[in-house]
C-alpha cells in the first residue's frame, strides 16, 4: 500500500486499533485522527511517514501501544507523555528536540518499553522512578545512556563522555571538545570506513543491475530461450474472433525491435511501445516487464485476451491483438492520438471547451457503467483517473487500462492486479474493508468530474488551503456554489445549471461512505439528460475543431527524427500510470489505414 492515509479516516471515532505497518505510505499524520480518541493501539512502523508527530497523538489517554519507529518524522518530544503508553517505539527517524519526553512521577513503569535508537538528543530523558529505561543511539550523533534506578533517590552515573546537566532532573549533557576521549576519533574513523564501504556496495549493485536490464532487453529483442518458446508456444491454439495474434518479429519490426525510441509510457503492467506497421496502422504495444515461466501462466494470459475481446464499446480502449510467443505477453489496442485527458486538463496551453468536459464525462460514465453491469463477468477498473482516460481525434473519452485481471472469489468479478489505486482517486474505505466493489470506481469517477469542473487537480501540493480536491472542493461548493471552484479558464462561458449538477454528482460519487455513492448508471441517467438538452457550441468555439497540433517526438516507419525514451515517456501516458503530459503531433504520425486483414 502507498499514498497518504486519507483524512476521511477521521470519522470513525469507534475505531480502537490502527496498523498500517510495513506498507510504502507517505505524507503527515493527518489531524482528522485526533477526533478517533478511543485507539488503544497505533502502529505506523517501516513506512515513509514524515514531518512532525502531531502533539494530541501524546494526550490520548487510552492509547497503550504507539509505535512510529523506521519513518522520517522529525521534530522533538512533547513535554509529558500520557500514563497509558505502555510501548513507545520511535527509533530510526529524525526527531532533535531539545529533550526526551518527561516520564510522568507516582506511576509504576515496570515492563514498559520506551525506545528511541537511531534518533538524536542533546539532552537525556528525565525519570522519577523508572525500573527500566532504556535509550541507547546507535549513531555517533546520539550519546548512549542506560539508567536504573534502585530507589528513585540518586540519580545515574552519566555515560562517558557525559557531564551533569541538571541533577535535579538527573539529565547529562555531552562535555566540551577538549575533554572527548581518543576513542571517540577511532569512532569517527571506523564510521568513514564503514561509509565508504557501503557507498562501493551500492555501486556494485547499481553495476549489477544494469547488466541485468541489458541482457534482459537483449533476450526480449529476440534471443530468446527456444526450448521455453517450444514449450510454451502452442500454434493451434485459436485466437478469440476478431483479435489477431500478431508473430513477435511483427512487433519487434513495427517497434525497431522495441527501441526506446517508440516507447511512451511506463505501467504497472509493463511498458508501452508506439508501433508503426507496414499497412500504414499505427497501434499502441503494451509489453508485460516479466515472461511467462510455466504452462499455467501462459494459459492465465489466454484467459485475460478472451476476456478483454468480450469487451467492445465506444468508451473503452479497442483491443486489437496480442503476442504470446516465447513466454511473452504483449496485447495490441488502438493508438489514440489525442493522448490523455490529464494532458489536456493540465499540460495544454488551450483549455476544453465547457461542452468538451460534459460529453467527456457523458462517455467516461458509459465506459465504466458498461465494465459494470454489461460486461461478463463484470470488471472492476480500480484506477480511473485522467492519464487512464483517453481521447480520439473527435475528442471521444475512451477508458484504458481496466485489464490485465485476475477472478475474485470475494467479489466473482475480474479486478485488475496492478497496484491498487492512485493518491487522490483511490476508495478510502479500501484501508478499512481491504475489498473492492464497482464503488471504488465510482469514488474515482467523482474525483476525476470535480477535475473537469474545476479545473485542479486530484492532489496538489502548492494548494495551500487543501491539497486534496474533495475536501478543497466541498466547503467551497457548499458556501459559494459553483461560481466559487469552477475552473476560471472557462469565464462565464458555460451552463451554470449543468456544471452546478455536475459539481453535485462529482461530490456525491466522492462519498466516504461507498453506500451513499450512486451506481455509474445511475451516473448516467444523470448526465445524459444535460449533454441532449444544451446545444453544441460552433465550431469555431469547439476545442476538437480548434485544438492545435502538438509538437511531436514520436517517429515515423522510414523516418531519421532523432528521438530519446526522456523526451517521450515523460510527456505521453498511454494506457499507463505515472506520466502526465503530452506532446504529439498529427503531422508526423500516420494517418489511420484500413483494419489488418483477419
Amino acid at each position: 500500500m502507498w499514498g497518504g492515509i486519507p483524512s476521511e479516516i477521521g470519522a470513525l471515532t469507534r475505531m480502537r486499533v490502527l496498523r498500517l505497518y510495513s506498507n510504502t505510505f507517505t505524507g503527515r499524520i493527518p489531524d482528522t485522527i485526533k477526533s478517533m480518541t478511543n485507539m488503544t493501539e497505533i502502529r505506523l512502523s517501516q513506512n515513509y511517514f514524515s514531518g512532525d508527530i502531531p502533539q494530541w497523538l501524546w494526550s490520548f489517554t487510552k492509547l497503550s501501544n504507539l509505535q512510529l519507529d523506521k519513518n522520517s518524522f522529525t521534530g522533538s518530544y512533547p513535554g509529558t507523555l500520557s500514563p497509558s503508553i505502555t510501548n513507545l517505539q520511535l527509533d530510526c527517524n529524525y526527531l532533535n528536540g531539545t529533550s526526551l519526553p518527561v516520564l510522568p512521577p507516582n506511576r509504576n513503569f515496570t515492563d514498559k518499553t520506551w525506545d528511541v535508537d537511531e534518533n538524536c538528543f542533546p539532552t537525556q530523558p528525565q525519570a522519577s522512578k523508572p525500573n527500566q529505561c532504556r535509550f541507547a543511539a546507535s549513531n555517533m550523533l546520539c550519546d548512549q545512556f542506560l539508567a536504573n534506578y534502585a530507589n528513585g533517590v540518586a540519580c545515574p552515573i552519566c555515560p562517558e563522555n557525559q557531564e551533569p546537566n541538571n541533577s535535579t532532573l538527573c539529565t547529562c549533557k555531552p562535555k566540551g571538545p577538549a575533554q572527548h576521549s581518543k576513542t571517540n576519533s577511532a569512532a569517527v574513523i571506523a564510521g568513514v570506513v564503514g561509509a565508504l564501504a557501503g557507498v562501493l556496495i551500492v555501486v556494485g549493485i547499481i553495476l549489477g543491475l544494469l547488466w541485468k536490464r541489458k541482457k534482459d532487453r537483449a533476450k526480449l529483442v529476440g534471443r530468446f530461450d527456444k526450448n521455453l518458446a517450444e514449450e510454451l508456444y502452442d500454434p493451434n491454439w485459436q485466437a478469440p474472433h476478431g483479435v489477431h495474434r500478431y508473430k513477435l518479429s511483427e512487433l519487434s519490426n513495427a517497434t525497431g525491435g522495441f527501441d526506446e525510441a517508440h516507447e511512451i509510457g511506463v505501467g504497472g503492467f509493463g511498458k508501452v511501445f508506439v508501433g508503426n506497421f507496414k499497412d500504414g496502422r499505427t497501434l499502441a504495444i503494451k509489453r508485460a516487464s516479466g515472461l511467462v515461466s510455466s504452462t499455467q501462466g501462459l494459459a492465465e494470459f489466454r484467459n485475460e485476451v478472451l476476456l478483454l475481446s468480450r469487451l467492445h464499446h465506444r468508451n473503452l480502449v479497442r483491443l486489437e491483438g496480442f503476442c504470446d510467443e516465447s513466454g511473452l505477453e504483449i496485447l495490441v489496442y488502438e493508438f489514440m492520438r489525442q493522448g490523455n485527458l490529464h494532458a489536456h486538463l493540465f499540460s495544454s496551453k488551450k483549455s476544453l471547451s465547457w461542452y468538451n468536459r460534459l460529453e467527456i464525462a457523458v462517455g467516461v460514465a458509459h465506459g465504466l457503467e458498461y465494465l459494470h453491469s454489461y460486461a461478463d463477468p463484470p470488471v472492476i477498473h480500480r484506477d480511473v483517473k485522467p492519464s487512464n482516460i483517453l481521447l480520439d481525434d473527435n475528442l471521444t473519452a475512451k477508458v484504458a487500462d481496466f485489464g490485465i485481471s485476475r477472478a475474485t472469489d470475494e467479489l466473482a468479478t475480474h479486478v485488475s492486479t496492478r497496484p491498487a489505486g492512485t493518491a487522490g482517486y483511490f476508495d478510502p474505505q479500501y484501508f478499512i474493508r481491504q475489498q473492492l466493489t464497482t464503488a471504488s470506481d465510482v469514488y474515482g469517477y467523482g474525483v476525476v468530474l470535480l477535475e473537469l469542473v474545476t479545473g485542479q487537480r486530484a492532489i496538489d501540493r502548492e494548494r495551500t488551503a487543501e491539497f486534496n480536491l474533495v475536501e478543497w472542493a466541498r466547503p467551497r461548493f457548499a458556501e459559494g456554489g459553483i461560481e466559487a471552484i469552477a475552473d476560471r479558464k472557462l469565464g462565464d462561458d458555460y451552463p451554470k445549471d449543468v456544471f452546478q449538477a455536475m459539481a453535485e454528482l462529482g461530490l456525491e460519487c466522492s462519498l466516504f461512505d461507498k453506500d451513499q455513492r450512486p451506481s455509474m448508471k445511475e451516473v448516467v441517467s444523470v448526465l445524459e439528460p444535460h449533454l441532449s438538452n444544451c446545444v453544441k457550441p460552433p465550431p469555431s468555439h469547439d476545442y476538437s475543431s480548434t485544438w492545435e497540433s502538438m509538437e511531436s517526438d514520436f517517429p515515423t516507419r522510414g523516418s531519421n527524427t532523432s528521438f530519446t525514451a526522456a523526451s517521450t515517456s515523460s510527456n505521453y501516458d498511454h494506457m499507463t500510470s505515472g506520466s502526465d503530459g503530452l506532446k504529439m503531433s498529427s503531422s508526423l504520425i500516420p494517418k489511420p489505414a484500413p483494419p489488418l486483414p483477419r
